[in-house]
């Protein structure tokens, strides 16, 4: 992913709506870039990467390291990392998709610094996200549809097949009752590791790219995936 830039790289065309797309991505470790570069394959839209003026190091990045840079500045609510360069033509852009790695649960604060640097009046913005380990956040959860509003809106704009991932014991909509069951499914040698599904994909095979949605839950993503 070396050739990936602070400046605008990647224009694509043909969007399916005609909408002006741009995917505008934070990465540290070139796991979100992968995925940002996907995404704009798929949905026919620019690629922009949000650079910091000052790199971060693996030190920078060491999370357990409470006097590292990323771990001082996420402690610090109103830190503004400075952005390398800035995009002139913002304005062209009708819907923006905004990746980033998940820090301490939120967005590096390095995204403020882009969300705050541009006049979004008008625009669809529609965050993203990777994670290691940890759980983005519980609002998917404790709002409800969030992962299937935002499937259905990816499916609008590409113009791919929606398949919705049921399983036959619903997960309960008690935001602790669901949690709960997550840890339970992702314990050791648990006995329900893969919740049975209501349905399968019969032609996987004939799909390029697959998004895969989900809310994030236990450290991770669910077991009801790997079923």
């Amino acid at each position: 992913m070396e050739n990936f830039s602070g400046d605008l790289i990647i224009k694509n065309g043909g969007n399916c709506n005609e909408q002006k797309m741009l995917v505008a991505y934070f990465s540290a470790s070139g796991v979100t870039a992968k995925a940002a570069w996907k995404l704009s394959e798929a949905a026919g839209a620019d690629l922009y990467e949000i650079k910091p003026e000052i790199p971060y190091s693996r030190e920078d990045l060491d999370w357990m390291d409470k006097k590292s840079r990323s771990s001082v500045e996420m402690n610090d609510h109103a830190f503004r990392p400075v952005i390398a360069g800035k995009m002139e033509d913002m304005d062209q852009y009708e819907v923006v998709f905004v990746g980033f790695p998940i820090w301490w649960y939120v967005a590096p604060k390095i995204i403020n610094t882009f969300l705050e640097s541009y006049d979004f009046s008008g625009k669809t913005i529609v965050p993203f996200a990777t994670s290691g380990v940890d759980a983005t956040t519980s609002a998917s959860v404790q709002a409800p549809g969030n992962v299937a509003r935002m499937a259905a809106w990816i499916q609008q704009e590409t113009g791919g097949d929606l398949f919705s991932i049921r399983v036959k014991e619903p997960y309960s909509a008690d935001y602790d009752e669901c949690l709960d069951r997550a840890a339970d499914e992702k314990a050791e040698n648990a006995e329900n590791a893969r919740p049975v599904l209501v349905e399968e994909v019969l032609d996987m095979v004939g799909y390029d790219t697959v998004f895969l949605g989900y809310p994030n839950m236990e450290q991770g993503f669910e077991s009801v995936l790997c079923a």
